[in-house]
């Protein structure tokens, strides 16, 4: 497959300490959907808060219609006491995708949908007591 510029890894969310809920800038991934096989998204931890109790909880998502975003992946849960953490999902737009609701997905979980256009939202949760802080990054990776 030929690369070049609509093949580089874009940057969802930079690294940085966050302690609290929020979304990324929407981007653009896929400059159209010819000729890709697969959309490689990485979840990078690279500092997790210190209490198990806290959370980090990471999706990436699409616009199809204009106005409605839907969840594409949901990475699987990081706790604050669990240290850097990579995790990394497949999106194969060629993969059969069953009907669903617009329910949110569980973590864990993805849907073989692509989009041109990509955000991560993520929320944060503290089991009181202290600041929690997650330090990473979601990339995606047209491949």
């Amino acid at each position: 497959m030929a690369r070049g510029s609509r093949w580089e890894t874009r940057t969802l969310v930079a690294s940085a300490a966050r302690t609290v809920s929020g979304e990324g800038d929407v981007v653009r991934v896929l400059q159209g959907l010819q000729n890709v096989d697969a959309v490689v998204l990485v979840l990078d931890v690279t500092a997790a808060a210190t209490s198990s109790g806290d959370k980090l909880d990471v999706k990436v998502q699409v616009m199809f219609d204009g106005a409605n975003w839907i969840d594409i992946c949901a990475f699987a849960q990081v706790l604050g006491n669990g240290g850097p953490k990579r995790r990394v999902a497949k999106i194969l737009p060629v993969a059969a995708q069953a009907m669903f609701t617009d329910t949110a997905l569980t973590a864990g979980n993805l849907r073989h949908l692509l989009e041109e256009r990509m955000r991560a939202v993520w929320t944060i949760a503290d089991a009181g007591g202290g600041v929690q802080s997650f330090t990473f990054s979601v990339t995606a990776t047209p491949a």
